[in-house]
């Protein structure tokens, strides 16, 4: 649920509220009585998603914080786009594999297309500007209200006198709200639509004479039809079946050695999570696209794994990035995956052997498989392998020519699509520790300090830069200070896997 998408579409009833009261088709008070009555019931409605909100935002990740910047999502917000129904950024966007919206490309790139949408929007505002109607006001100010509200921010160095007072410094507040502002063009086609409907029923009464017939036709209805092909053709992906993006399309359920993986964990005794390696920023597997990851809905075991965006507190997110930073730069020590397992209540490794490596550039999944699977992991705390489907050689489905292709003979080799590695001696979830180490250092120093075997992942790890006042004491507790190069401020690239 997304509270602004709902906060974008308030103007409208208000704004009919409004107008019907300015007629005095119904008083003041019963337009106030009855947007108290709504506010109310939808409130009521609507408190499960909002106590759940409130929950995420006290205790949850920042997401708004590593996620896209107001800057960035209202470049495209542009009124002549928001006027065509368009303006949202992720519309524009695309990488060096596909489009994000493939429904996209006409819009942007077919004369005929925005010819047919700019002849569509005209039809829309003639009946605004030349016709005379009962609501004709109320259509206008939808068309207002959400052209302002959709455009948002943007420009965002020179904002509408509106927009600048609720901008403020754009790093929080109402600033934040601003960031889907285009959710607000329903409000607009809806007072669009009005226009047209009103641009037709201007022509009411007037018949218009077919050549060389004495057959009359009424102008209403031929504008009608004409305004309805208008919106059919504006609308490529109606007449191409694209509504579902084929780069979307796949079977509805994952291939048998997901199913099968995932039924194993459900097997396994309750309080561990499973850790999903390589790290990824979407669900990109060489059998579909699933966008968000599918683990989660396969199997009731807690999922830890690198996102798009950190999905837990930054103290967990910063290790579990460290980790995976070793795995995507290929320089993972493999004696320090079990101990980080155990801090972060792993007992089970996924590794995904199917990802589609090349679409975001993340580690070979050959190379991640024999790093996990090898007699040295063996003897660094891991268990042997569990394997899931037949083992294939994993094709990229672009060419990937780099330095790993070239030189590692792993890379080619047939594997598994889902392999799962026991970690020894597992840590549950929730524990005792009677261990202390306070440690210099972040996520990173805890993966060195791992792999350099000066902890175990039993212990109960605090961070000194955390402790301020309380140093000196929790030294004399600690049973050991492990120092690491750390502790320091850096530049870090939370999003990109």
């Amino acid at each position: 649920m997304n509270a602004t998408a709902l906060a974008m579409i308030i103007p409208a009833p208000a704004l009919w509220l409004i107008h019907v009261a300015w007629r005095r088709d119904i008083t003041w008070m019963r337009a106030v009585t009855t947007s108290a009555k709504v506010a109310l019931l939808s409130t009521l409605v609507s408190l499960w998603w909002i106590v759940m909100l409130m929950i995420q935002g006290r205790y949850g990740a920042d997401v708004l914080a590593y996620s896209e910047s107001l800057e960035s999502v209202s470049f495209t917000s542009t009124s002549t786009e928001v006027v065509r129904g368009l303006g949202y950024w992720l519309f524009y966007i695309r990488d060096s594999f596909a489009a994000t919206t493939t429904a996209s490309l006409d819009y942007l790139a077919s004369i005929k297309t925005i010819a047919i949408g700019v002849a569509l929007l005209a039809s829309c505002l003639v009946g605004i500007v030349t016709t005379r109607w009962a609501h004709r006001r109320f259509a206008a100010l939808l068309i207002g209200a959400g052209t302002i509200l959709a455009v948002g921010v943007h420009p965002i160095d020179d904002p509408s006198p509106v927009m600048s007072v609720l901008l403020g410094d754009g790093e929080g507040g109402l600033a934040l709200a601003l960031r889907s502002s285009t959710r607000a063009v329903p409000v607009l086609v809806l007072g669009l639509a009005l226009g047209a409907a009103m641009t037709v029923s201007a022509l009411r009464g007037i018949r218009l004479r077919v050549p060389l017939t004495d057959s009359r036709l009424r102008a209403d209805a031929v504008l009608a039809v004409a305004v309805a092909i208008l919106a059919v053709a504006n609308l490529p992906a109606l007449r191409t079946g694209g509504f579902v993006d084929p780069a979307l399309e796949r079977d509805a359920d994952p291939p048998a050695s997901w199913l099968d993986a995932a039924a194993h964990l459900d097997g396994l005794p309750e309080g561990y999570r499973v850790l999903q390696v390589p790290g990824t920023e979407f669900g990109a597997y060489r059998w579909g696209y699933t966008v968000d990851q599918p683990l989660p809905a396969l199997t009731e075991r807690p999922l830890v794994t690198r996102d798009l965006l950190p999905l837990g507190s930054a103290p967990a997110m910063d290790l579990v990035f460290a980790l995976d930073d070793r795995f995507q730069e290929g320089t993972l020590d493999v004696a320090g995956v079990a101990p980080v397992a155990r801090l972060l209540g792993v007992d089970t490794v996924w590794v995904t052997g199917d990802v589609a490596f090349d679409r975001f550039r993340l580690a070979r999944p050959e190379i991640v498989d024999d790093l996990l699977t090898s007699p040295a992991a063996i003897d660094a705390g891991l268990l042997p392998p569990v394997r899931f489907g037949r083992p294939t050689t994993m094709q990229a489905d672009w060419p990937t020519v780099d330095e790993q292709s070239i030189s590692d003979d792993r890379v080619g080799a047939p594997i598994a699509p889902v392999t799962l590695v026991p970690i020894s001696d597992p840590v549950p979830t929730v524990r005792v520790k009677t261990d202390e180490i306070v440690l210099s250092g972040d996520g990173a120093g805890i993966v060195d300090a791992a792999g350099a075997g000066v902890i175990d992942g039993t212990e109960l790890i605090r961070y000194s830069a955390s402790l301020e006042d309380g140093l000196v004491d929790a030294l004399r507790s600690a049973s050991r200070l492990v120092v690491t190069d750390t502790n320091r401020d850096r530049a870090h690239h939370w999003r990109s896997s």
